[in-house]
């Protein structure tokens, strides 16, 4: 019999190709899925959502891989990007700051998962007749909430000597983006202001400073990969970065690869060549070059 879907522990439907990424993810717990989130004993697939064309429902599958039970609470954050790539967690976002949190319908709210289990969270897309065009984010928020023992962040506790005892419980958390695009959007990117940083005393590996210039009204995800081309001898890639973002409505972003030397050989007398390539997108997005001596 050939199965499509499975219900499991909580009484949900799940895809069977969605238990099937969990059993992947089980039997490589050596690894670190591309596609997958976590934290702690937390795991969250996939690490990001993109509503575009016809597309209204999407589904994420969080998974606790603990050995004791965990309550989950599920939130809608607003952030906004730093040019250093960093988010900050905004109240008052800007008018260029389109949102997607009250285009979003999400359930459920809050969940309890046993060890090893797992249940998906569904989430659903309304647009309004009079959406304008545009590319709207927001970030959902799945954060393990302290248990019955642990109380709060930091709990004094007598013990029967009458001393104090002072508990820290980490608090883990998840933050994906969810972006919903309407209407005709594009978006271009140049590669700026490449640097060559030689090892040091507190760097020991050479790395390649440069800036991500965006421009247009979507946001760009995707790798940056690096590679040396020498005077005399065959280019390879010495660098490279993945899950590179320049959200909306940024317009520049600085980033810094660390590059790989091979043993003794340092990266000298040839040409640095930068790369970034959109995921979900055939070709190189943009690319620039460093002459490097």
């Amino acid at each position: 019999m050939l199965l499509k879907e499975v219900t499991g522990m909580t009484g949900r439907t799940v895809p069977l190709c969605m238990l099937l990424n969990w059993v992947l993810l089980t039997a490589l717990v050596s690894f670190v899925l591309p596609l997958t989130a976590y934290a702690g004993a937390m795991a969250v697939d996939p690490k990001r959502v993109v509503f575009d064309g016809r597309k209204r429902s999407a589904e994420l599958l969080v998974i606790n891989r603990g050995d004791r039970a965990a309550t989950y609470k599920i939130y809608f954050q607003e952030m906004r990007m730093t040019n250093t790539g960093h988010l900050d967690v905004v109240d008052d976002p800007t008018e260029a700051e389109k949102t997607s949190s009250t285009l979003l319908r999400y359930s459920p709210r809050r969940m309890t998962l046993g060890p090893g289990k797992m249940q998906s969270v569904r989430l659903l897309l309304r647009k309004p007749r009079d959406l304008e065009p545009g590319e709207y984010r927001s970030h959902l928020t799945i954060e393990e909430l302290p248990d019955a023992m642990a109380g709060t962040d930091v709990e004094q506790l007598a013990d029967n000597r009458g001393g104090v005892k002072v508990r820290m419980v980490a608090r883990h958390s998840i933050t994906i983006p969810v972006i919903a695009r309407h209407g005709m959007l594009d978006a271009s990117l140049e590669l700026k202001a490449l640097k060559y940083l030689p090892p040091d005393r507190k760097k020991p590996r050479s790395r390649i400073a440069l800036n991500l210039h965006r421009q247009g009204n979507r946001s760009l995800y995707g790798s940056i990969n690096v590679y040396h081309q020498p005077r005399q001898g065959e280019r390879r890639l010495v660098g490279y970065i993945k899950g590179v973002a320049v959200y909306t409505p940024l317009q520049k972003r600085s980033i810094i690869v660390p590059l790989q030397e091979m043993g003794s050989e340092r990266l000298r007398d040839g040409v640095l060549r930068a790369e970034f390539t959109e995921t979900g997108r055939q070709g190189v997005k943009a690319a620039a070059e460093l002459t490097i001596h």
